[in-house]
């Protein structure tokens, strides 16, 4: 029997009315093609209401581009809106996958950008476990300068410090991380993030 297969589209911006950034559109574009090559289960749409300006979770404005681009798929995008980033991006989606659809062994194929591929790649797998069939596939940048470089290099040396005494998959100690040590998720920038239950408890459909 085949593994249920899952696409997990990561957003990138937004402007204040809901309209996508050019690499967001490409991502989502991306997405697409690939649904036309094979068929996945669900395709979580994932991002937050980052914006001080509107109420809006990106991973909403994914669901409008995609489904007016392609109408045949709406009734298989899902949003995930609780991730605030990559990290979140995988965390939030293996606790959606496992709670609404009873799965903790799946294929993964997760959508970015090229530049981001490798970041990704690590950070899918440890929050998965490295046993999972998972990836990573990115949508062409126009072009990448040496500081988004550097960044993607700081982030991931982030993630590798931040998550060190986490075992790949052991959602537990993950969660203990992001809340502990995660300034996205642990009240320094953004409000803390609820217990690991709380969180489950809440995941419903198109949150």
């Amino acid at each position: 029997m085949c593994k249920p297969h899952f696409t997990i589209v990561l957003a990138n911006l937004m402007n204040r009315t809901g309209r996508l950034s050019q690499e967001s559109r490409e991502r989502a574009d991306l997405a697409v093609t690939l649904e036309d090559e094979r068929e996945s289960h669900k395709i979580i749409l994932c991002g937050w209401d980052y914006r001080p300006d509107t109420s809006l979770p990106i991973a909403r404005a994914l669901k409008t581009y995609i489904s007016r681009k392609r109408p045949a798929l709406a009734e298989r995008l899902i949003c995930q809106s609780m991730s605030r980033d990559t990290v979140g991006d995988a965390f939030f989606s293996r606790l959606l996958i496992e709670k609404l659809y009873c799965y903790s062994d799946v294929k993964i194929d997760v959508v970015t950008s090229d530049y981001h591929v490798k970041r990704t790649s690590e950070i899918f797998h440890h929050v998965f476990s490295c046993s999972r069939l998972i990836d990573v596939k990115g949508s062409e940048s126009k072009s990448i300068d040496l500081g988004r470089k550097n960044r993607e290099a700081q982030s991931l040396k982030a993630f590798r410090d931040t998550f060190r005494n986490s075992k790949p998959g052991d959602l537990i100690a993950i969660h203990s991380q992001l809340c502990l040590s995660h300034p996205y998720y642990n009240g320094t920038i953004h409000p803390k993030i609820d217990t690991l239950e709380s969180i489950k408890k809440s995941l419903s459909r198109g949150n």
